[in-house]
């Protein structure tokens, strides 16, 4: 064999060679290397009875959760919310020594899952009254938030004006 066949023959043989190395390297990683075994199969909860658990555990949530919101509603309609809400202040005025100087109430707000009656409350007292009032109206039983506290002094030494803005909540029926 002349030596250019000879130095042909050598290329191809590398080139055989280079290919049969590849196919092994691809091979190896085909066949021989692990492959990832679906989430779900080594996941905590994947078998039928964990996700069952799973799902009550999730479910007692939302339903204490629900509980915790009608804790805080009103049992009402819209219509008459206004009313219970002044009423209730009323008793929570006459109970700290404080004059009511006016209320009003505001147009129902729908919100996700809930009605909003806004109103406005004023009141004149001592100052310690009134905060002592305002504290009441925080507790999570009168089921009154307070979205805004303004205080303003008088003519009258130790006597103030507190106009409260609050809401108190509905839950909306689903239709």
């Amino acid at each position: 064999m002349s030596n250019r066949n000879r130095r042909g023959a050598a290329g191809w043989d590398s080139l055989l060679a280079l290919s049969l190395i590849g196919v092994l390297i691809a091979s190896w990683f085909a066949f021989v290397q692990p492959s990832a075994h679906p989430v779900a199969r080594t996941q905590p909860g994947s078998s039928i009875r964990e996700i069952d658990d799973t799902t009550r555990s999730l479910e007692d949530a939302a339903s204490a959760g629900e509980d915790a919101v009608l804790a805080r509603t009103w049992n009402a309609s819209a219509e008459s919310l206004a009313s219970q809400i002044l009423s209730r202040l009323n008793r929570l005025a006459e109970t700290q020594h404080l004059h009511v100087n006016g209320f009003h109430s505001g147009r129902v707000i729908s919100a996700p899952g809930l009605l909003e009656v806004p109103c406005v409350f004023v009141l004149d007292g001592a100052f310690m009254d009134v905060m002592a009032a305002v504290q009441e109206l925080e507790r999570p039983e009168s089921k009154l938030a307070i979205s805004q506290l303004k205080i303003a002094s008088t003519s009258n030494p130790g006597q103030v004006t507190a106009t409260l803005a609050l809401t108190g909540f509905l839950v909306r029926e689903v239709k």
